[in-house]
Formats: structure tokens, C-alpha cells, sequence
């Protein structure tokens, strides 16, 4: 059985006062009136920005200790490393057995 999207939106109990436009049934901002989503996107930037604030932390402490630019560089290659291992790490697996190699 297929899905028909349509059959959802000409549904009279979602819409009481007859079928909206096109225009009126796009809410860019319906996520936002979510507590729940509100909440985790709160967490969630606040979670960016201490790791931002480590991130500049490290390197300013670093670079206080030594004194040197290529210390500063070897602080953000580390930072950077786990990130591209993670991105280039599902090519060395076929398509689909990455999941139950990790299981």
C-alpha cells in the first residue's frame, strides 16, 4: 500500500475550517512552538559553544606555554583528525556492513 500525502491534508479533522492554501499549510516556524524542540535546540547550542570555548581555550593555552605557530597548528590538526577519520571511514566498508561491524 502506498502512502498518499494527500489523503493526510484533505483530512477534515485537521483542517475544521476547510482546506487551507498552499501558502498557509508551510509553517517555517512550527518546530519552534515545540517546549521539547526548544529545549533540545537550547542544549544544543549551548553544547557548540563550550565546545567552541574549549576548542579556543586549548589553543590559547598552548600557545602561552610554547610560544611557537606550529604548536597551534598541531592543536588544531588533532582537533580535526577524528573528524576526517569519521568521514572517510565508511569507504573502507561495503555499503550497509558498517552498521554490523560496529554491533
Amino acid at each position: 500500500m502506498k502512502h498518499d500525502p494527500t489523503a493526510e491534508d484533505s483530512n477534515p479533522a485537521l483542517y475544521p475550517g476547510g482546506e487551507p492554501s498552499a501558502d498557509a499549510r508551510h509553517d517555517p516556524y512550527a518546530a519552534l512552538r515545540v517546549p521539547a524542540f526548544r529545549r533540545y535546540m537550547s542544549g544544543n547550542f549551548l553544547s557548540i559553544l563550550g565546545l567552541q570555548m574549549q576548542s579556543a581555550a586549548v589553543a590559547w593555552e598552548v600557545y602561552g606555554r610554547t610560544g611557537k605557530p606550529i604548536s597551534l597548528a598541531l592543536v588544531g590538526l588533532v582537533q580535526v583528525l577524528p573528524v576526517l577519520g569519521w568521514q572517510f571511514l565508511p569507504d573502507m566498508w561495503p555499503t550497509g556492513s558498517i552498521a554490523a561491524g560496529l554491533s
